[in-house]
This record gives C-alpha cells, structure tokens and sequence, in this order.
C-alpha cells in the first residue's frame, strides 16, 4: 500500500510541475478556483480523473493544455504494464489472473494504437497542429 500510494503522490507531484512549467503558475485562472486550497483541490480531482479516464481531463485547457497530450497518453500507455507487474509483486498469494490481465492490457494497448492510427490518418493536415498546439488558458479567458 505504500508503494502505490508513493506513486500517486510522484504522479500528482509530477503533473503539478508540468502545469507550472506549461501555464506559469500551478494555480487555476477560474474565479473561485485562483486560492491555494482551492487550485491544490482542483488539481487532485483533475488527477483522480486521469487515472480513470485520461483523454477527456488532459485535454481540457485550464489543466495542462493541449500541448502535453500525447505525451500524458503515452506516459501512461508506459507506464500500465509497470503498474501492472507492480500490482503482480504486491498480490502475495496469485490471486489474480495474470494472463487475463496481460491479454486485457495487451487488447486494449492495441486498441489505443489503432485508434491513434486512425485519428491521425483522418485529421485534416492543416488542423493538426491544433490538436497538440499549447494556447494557455489565460489567453482564452
């Protein structure tokens, strides 16, 4: 357990820092949300949300930007089968089912590649570099 919870915390502590290195500040540009308490529990959620479903959370512009998304999908398409053999070592007595999960990683990892694939084959080229192009949120506001 405190491995896992070592990671989160490096995790959240890390995308913290990219927020700061993207936007300038680590703080978020919305009325209400602009304090300390407030920013650091915005940001939590908003990392609690990627690890569940991180397409949607890392493309919107108050967190990140557009400009680190790829490379959050591509961290985190890394880093599963690390959490995976992380999750094997920490399960003691074999309970879980290793090849199912390794097929399920393997199908979905697969599946995300295709979709990518896809993505970038039907993008219209000249609206590509929108899709990663970093505007700060400040200028959109």
């Amino acid at each position: 357990a405190t491995a896992v919870a070592l990671w989160l915390v490096a995790e959240w502590t890390a995308l913290l820092m990219l927020r700061y290195a993207v936007e300038g500040s680590w703080r978020f540009n919305i009325h209400g949300l602009d304090a300390t308490v407030q920013s650091l529990l915005a940001h939590l959620i908003f990392y609690l949300g990627s690890i569940a479903a991180p397409f949607p959370v890392f493309r919107f512009p108050g967190y990140l930007g557009p400009s680190l998304y790829c490379a959050s999908v591509t961290y985190q398409t890394i880093a599963s089968p690390f959490m995976l053999l992380l999750a094997f070592c920490l399960d003691g007595g074999s309970r879980l089912p290793r090849t199912g999960l390794w097929a399920v990683l393997g199908g979905t990892t697969g599946l995300l590649l295709l979709g990518a694939a896809l993505m970038g084959s039907y993008m219209v080229p000249e609206y590509r570099e929108t899709f990663y192009k970093h505007k700060s949120f400040r200028t959109l506001a």
